[in-house]
């Protein structure tokens, strides 16, 4: 069976934060059968007053009912600069779910802050 992937390219766009934890979808809600692997690349620009940006995906059986975000690489951004993430298998993360989306979390250490961020996010179903 042939690998169907799918990139889809963030434009920039402005991130805001404070101190609660702020989910900024990035992509439309996909079906989880055409989604097994996944690995997000970002770039950060402009990051002030003690902004962190974490790449995560939501789930969901119904698009008016997401889950909480689910930490899709390790590493938050503190400070401007690119972060490669490796492929990622979803696969236990999307059992039982119809839908996944991906996006960016932001939140602060104190105060507001805000960034730059643009990337891309690459999925396939195998």
């Amino acid at each position: 069976m042939a690998c169907n992937s799918k990139t889809i390219t963030l434009l920039w766009t402005t991130l805001y934060g404070d101190a609660t934890a702020s989910f900024l979808p990035c992509t439309p809600w996909m079906r989880t059968t055409d989604v097994k692997n996944a690995r997000f690349t970002f770039e950060v620009r402009g990051l002030k007053a003690g902004l962190k940006v974490t790449a995560k995906f939501q789930t969901a059986n119904v698009e008016n009912s997401p889950t909480t975000s689910t930490v899709l690489l390790s590493a938050e951004k503190t400070a401007d600069g690119y972060y490669y993430g490796d492929w990622e298998d979803l696969t236990s993360a999307l059992d039982g779910v119809q839908l996944i989306r991906f996006g960016l979390e932001t939140i602060t250490t104190s105060g507001t802050g805000f960034a730059r961020a643009s990337g891309r996010i690459e999925v396939r179903d195998s």
